[in-house]
């Protein structure tokens, strides 16, 4: 299964722009009735298209099916069940609690729409971040533009085909394209942005918005790191940890980036992650037998091989990376602060170690430094 991801013009995004503001101006997606039959049949269109679906992010990214059933397809089914299960309380104006200066005012909350969203979602994840907000957006009445990742063309492409044909066209629609389409996309003004994705370009997004005042919702992500407390349980943590850095080969937002280790306990923990490696892929990551996904494109791939041939500590596990965009999972120590490993999030299978005295300087290496949303 291979697909070319077709990019949408420019003309016609402003053809959906204009298109979905009518729809909401016209107040067609206001009633609760209209937001039900919209959730229900976002529900319907990934239960009756779940192969699909997997097939789609498969080919992508050669990623285990099950992991991306459990990851990424099943968890919009019970956000979408929740929303259905609470719309009627979420709409419903509320008396609040005000001030005493206030207290003579007869003061209601009414939940409106707030008008147009538009979604970006990453290459990671493209499902769980595309459907998860599109399921708060529907919920909220607002019609919804989609830009999912041109790095999943199976999987965008899928969207772009079920989307139309199972919700209101007129409402919700997917726009395909790269930086150029997606900087054109930020120049339109709307109500709310949801975004999904790496730092830099957050800013973009963030610098944008803030043209038209529009209110933003930024998942980033960043240098997630880890600190082992030499009174845990060591041989514990390396399981978590090696596990945590493997999940999605990597590339995800809430992945263990480095850890600070110890002195104390760095031959315990680094033969743990050894024991750990070998239990994992008794044959090695890359055998035919084992299961291990593919990192998204070329770019980033050659990114990560970069990455690790320009650093200059020592790999301990892995470090094999061959041309069909896998790189097998690779644990690097001797790692300091300066280290090419340490300039940018990783994002992929690549796990530093840096060592210290104890805790207390790692607090403090941590301190100086971006933290990501993750903390472990």
């Amino acid at each position: 299964m291979s697909t070319e991801l077709q990019y949408t013009p420019p003309s016609e995004v402003k053809s959906i722009y204009e298109r979905l503001t009518a729809t909401f101006k016209a107040g067609v997606t206001r009633p609760l009735a209209y937001r039900r039959k919209q959730l229900l049949q976002l529900g319907r269109m990934l239960q009756e298209n779940h192969a699909a679906f997997e097939d789609a992010f498969y080919a992508d990214y050669n990623k285990p099916r099950l992991e991306i059933t459990a990851e990424d397809l099943a968890p919009p089914i019970p956000s979408i069940i929740r929303a259905l299960e609470k719309l009627e309380e979420w709409a419903r104006p509320e008396k609040p609690t005000v001030e005493a200066w206030r207290s003579t005012w007869d003061t209601t909350l009414h939940k409106v729409p707030k008008g147009v969203a538009l979604i970006i979602s990453p290459f990671n994840y493209p499902y769980i971040l595309s459907f998860n907000p599109m399921v708060g957006a529907i919920a909220a009445g607002c019609p919804v533009v989609l830009k999912p990742s041109e790095a999943n063309p199976n999987a965008s492409a899928l969207m772009t085909k079920l989307l139309p044909k199972y919700l209101d066209p007129n409402a919700y629609a997917v726009v395909n394209g790269g930086p150029e389409e997606t900087t054109s996309l930020l120049e339109f003004r709307w109500d709310h942005i949801f975004f999904t994705g790496g730092t830099r370009v957050g800013q973009i997004v963030a610098s944008a918005a803030a043209k038209h005042i529009t209110p933003v919702t930024l998942e980033l992500g960043g240098k997630s790191p880890v600190i082992i407390d030499p009174d845990c349980d060591i041989d514990l943590a390396a399981k978590r940890v090696l596990y945590g850095k493997l999940q999605n080969m990597g590339q995800l937002c809430a992945s263990p980036d480095y850890v600070l280790l110890p002195r104390s306990v760095a031959p315990a923990f680094r033969e743990s992650l050894a024991k750990w490696y070998k239990s994992f892929w008794p044959n090695g990551p890359l055998h035919e037998t084992s299961q291990w996904g593919k990192i998204v494109n070329t770019a980033h791939h050659q990114r990560l091989k970069r990455l690790i041939e320009q650093s200059k500590g020592t790999i301990i596990l892995g470090g094999e990376i061959p041309d069909d965009r896998r790189i097998a999972p690779t644990v690097i120590t001797g790692i300091t602060a300066e280290d090419s490993l340490m300039q940018e999030e990783n994002f992929g299978p690549i796990l530093p170690l840096i060592e210290v005295e104890g805790v207390d300087e790692a607090i403090e290496f941590v301190g100086q430094r971006y933290v990501s949303s993750s903390f472990f």
